[in-house]
């Protein structure tokens, strides 16, 4: 590379606009894209877009060659905007940086660099021999970059897909009703946003005692997005599972006969799978935590409020976790809060503001920065 610092002292609203527009366009490929990355792309000519594109199911093609599909010849003299550093390398298609010189663009953004060793920085390198310009964004919106594929990340650095652990809990810090209680826990708009997250991981794992006490299905139960619907996998001692669950009949089922989850997820790293949802119950979720394997946790906090003269237990599925004090802890912080409202309240406390609140957390610092 050249070593010239990147233009960001000329970087307008208009710029930062159309990129936080590609990293849009990039969402769309997660959960489909594995083992590439999911990247965003839009092309403009004198303010206005002429092409946009995202990577597509199975990783191909590219989010760039669909962008240059759309601007045609109108891509000569064209501004790119792209979330990850164009291809440098002939796979089974031709590098993307090749092909944006081909088209004649003037112009090219990079919200990030890739780390694939078979690009890291020469994408760029190849921009610039060709007398493009390239602007490579290192403030808050390469942040976003880095957040959209940090699966991606996570797998070219540490070998193992990147870990989103989903959980549900009432005001007591359970993740289960009392016994002969209807089992939701949250309401009916929070459940899709459940589903939604199921759409962009590569992998939803679960374990056995799941698999036994809910015979789930775990698939992605929104309208129009059923193939979209994460691969499962279950954590599991046996070889098989028997014929009456639901899951044993489905043809993409892994079983992961290990008791260590890095190893669990090394496995599916080598299988290229980027993005996992744990499901799982609290001792699962516990083992993955100690591991020091989850990389995000969502968590969805309804406002019910069940008691008895049982329950709740003197501990908490939260407290067995180890995170029934997200503020005192430092190694997750909260990136956002979503409020949802319910139609599920079982007091009439509860029913006074029923809302389900989502709590997003990450990890403070990745293991690879």
């Amino acid at each position: 590379m050249t070593g010239k610092p990147p233009l960001l002292h000329s970087l307008t609203k208009s710029d930062r606009d159309f990129m936080s527009l590609a990293l849009h366009l990039g969402r769309r490929g997660l959960g489909r894209v594995a083992p590439n990355p999911a990247v965003g792309c839009v092309i403009t000519k004198q303010g206005k877009i002429i092409g946009r594109g995202w990577t597509q199911p199975g990783g191909r093609p590219h989010a760039e060659t669909e962008a240059l599909l759309q601007a045609g010849t109108e891509a000569e003299g064209a501004k790119v905007y792209v979330t990850l550093e164009p291809c440098a390398h002939h796979g089974q298609t031709g590098p993307c940086a090749e092909a944006l010189i081909k088209a004649g663009v003037s112009e090219v953004h990079v919200a990030l660099k890739d780390p694939d060793a078979r690009v890291a920085g020469r994408g760029i390198e190849m921009l610039e021999a060709a007398s493009i310009v390239v602007a490579l964004y290192e403030d808050d919106i390469n942040i976003l970059a880095a957040e959209l594929n940090s699966g991606f990340l996570t797998l070219q650095h540490l070998k193992r897909p990147m870990v989103t652990l989903k959980i549900a809990t009432d005001q007591n810090g359970m993740m289960r009703t009392p016994p002969g209680q209807d089992r939701q826990i949250t309401g009916t708009l929070a459940q899709r946003r459940m589903h939604l997250m199921r759409a962009e991981h590569d992998v939803i794992l679960v374990g056995r005692g799941t698999v036994e006490a809910d015979n789930p299905s775990l698939n992605c139960r929104l309208p129009g997005l059923g193939s979209q619907s994460p691969m499962p996998a279950v954590a599991t001692s046996q070889k098989t599972l028997p014929d009456d669950y639901v899951l044993s009949g489905h043809p993409d089922l892994i079983l992961l006969n290990d008791i260590s989850p890095l190893n669990m997820l090394k496995k599916l790293g080598q299988k290229g799978f980027t993005r996992v949802l744990l499901e799982g119950g609290p001792r699962l979720a516990k083992a993955f935590l100690n591991d020091n394997c989850v990389d995000e946790i969502v968590h969805f906090q309804s406002p019910n409020d069940f008691k008895d003269t049982s329950w709740p237990p003197e501990q908490s599925d939260l407290q067995l976790m180890g995170i029934e004090n997200m503020s005192s802890q430092t190694k997750y912080s909260l990136s956002r809060l979503e409020i949802w409202s319910t139609d599920i309240a079982n007091t009439v406390a509860a029913k006074e503001d029923a809302k389900d609140n989502v709590f997003f957390y990450r990890r403070v610092k990745p293991h690879f920065d």
